[in-house]
């Protein structure tokens, strides 16, 4: 997943996904004070809900077609084809864990 990542860094929708970590930087750098930022972490594991499943299920296909635009080593590529097939052999395991993060950032204007 890293390393599909930093190849797509470059992508705006992905960096656009990943966005929520750099905005205290910005919310500092146009001006705003008191910048803080609150991250929630959301674990999925079995059993999921049918919609949960649909979710997951959707977005490891859709990585596994930006895979294959990638510069990634031949294993990477063989396992995001294979994720990307078939997607509910992965997310049917009982051990399965599907990570997901929020960031709230807030900052205040200052004063003129």
């Amino acid at each position: 997943m890293w390393r599909l990542l930093d190849a797509l860094s470059g992508d705006t929708q992905i960096s656009g996904a990943m966005r929520g970590t750099r905005l205290p930087a910005w919310f500092r750098a146009a001006g705003l004070e008191r910048v803080s930022a609150i991250t929630t972490l959301a674990e999925r594991r079995q059993p999921l809900k049918p919609v949960e499943h649909e979710y997951i299920r959707n977005n490891l296909e859709f990585l596994s077609r930006l895979a294959r635009t990638c510069d990634l080593p031949e294993a990477d590529h063989d396992q995001w084809k294979a994720i990307g097939e078939e997607p509910d052999r992965l997310i049917s395991d009982p051990d399965f864990c599907y990570r997901e993060m929020w960031v709230l950032s807030l900052g205040i204007v200052p004063k003129r």
